[in-house]
């Protein structure tokens, strides 16, 4: 099976050898040791990691005294880093070898992750094979992502442009509470907002306005850990026809003519709505995010 992997050996050896040609190269790469598919490229990686820790020069003797006697041998020897060394004219193709060696490893991870998947799935609990299988296969692209997006170069440039553009008053997405806005200038794309508050004391209620405004604004994504999809819904039909929340538990008896109009309008508002609501089970782990105590849904807008 090792034999049927897939990688790129030009590449590995054009991204090691380039660092005898510019050694200064190692402190920008952003490619681990572990990521190479050769043995022996791993070793001489890492020694040129090593010696960069260490403050030394990187050249052939250098990795040779580093390697010591054991590992050389493992390596190939003088002889192939010596031919390793002067394999590479030019290292203007560096951050090129340096996306395909990391695309390779990525696919032998996909790989792996997979198989593992095949052989949980006859014996194992297949929710707990999914949900593993699902969070493994985030962290092969999250990692992917971290590393290809360390150049701040595009974000300087996007940075320049926004500031030119007249944005108004709200910045980013309204909340529909006028005051929350002035201070907040609406939801910014990359923020992180925390509800906090004693139980009962509307944290759901207060974040589905927030999600259902959004969704005519945009789009709005709710991740429920407790409350089911049909509750939710059944939250926001009532607070968007302005119906009370002790008529919405027992509406076939508590309805009025008006309640029943009211309550068809909402649901004709809610069907227009950009709005979409998971309330799997054991989908914590995948999207990352953290139960508060008895009241806990997580909002992104």
């Amino acid at each position: 099976m090792e034999g049927l992997e897939p990688f790129n050996q030009e590449a590995e050896e054009a991204l090691v050898g380039a660092y005898f040609l510019e050694e200064e190269l190692v402190k920008e790469c952003t490619i681990r040791p572990e990521q190479l598919y050769s043995w022996k490229l791993r070793l001489i990686y890492t020694a040129i990691r090593s010696l960069d820790e260490k403050g030394k020069p990187i050249d052939i003797i250098t990795v040779v005294e580093e390697l010591g006697l054991p590992n050389l041998k493992m390596a190939g020897g003088v002889s192939y880093i010596n031919r390793l060394a002067g394999s590479v004219p030019t290292t203007a193709n560096f951050h090129f070898y340096e996306k395909l060696v990391r695309e390779y490893a990525q696919k032998r991870k996909t790989i792996q992750i997979a198989g593992k998947i095949m052989e949980q799935a006859h014996a194992s609990d297949i929710s707990k094979t999914l949900s593993d299988g699902i969070h493994e296969l985030m962290a092969v692209e999250e990692d992917q992502a971290d590393e290809d997006n360390s150049d701040i170069t595009p974000s300087l440039v996007d940075l320049f442009a926004d500031c030119e553009k007249n944005l108004g008053e709200i910045v980013g997405i309204p909340s529909g509470f006028a005051h929350l806005d002035r201070l907040t200038g609406g939801f910014q794309e990359s923020d992180l907002v925390i509800i906090g508050a004693r139980p009962s004391m509307g944290k759901t209620a207060f974040a589905l306005n927030l999600a259902l405004h959004a969704a005519f604004q945009d789009v709005s994504v709710v991740f429920s850990l407790e409350m089911g999809k049909k509750q939710l819904l059944k939250r926001m039909a009532g607070f968007t026809g302005y119906i009370d929340s002790l008529k919405m538990k027992n509406p076939n008896k508590e309805f009025q003519e008006d309640d029943w109009q009211h309550f068809t309008d909402s649901i004709a508002t809610l069907s227009k709505a950009n709005l979409h609501i998971f309330d799997r089970a054991g989908m914590g782990c995948p999207f990352h995010l953290v139960k508060a105590p008895q009241d806990s849904q997580g909002v992104r807008s």
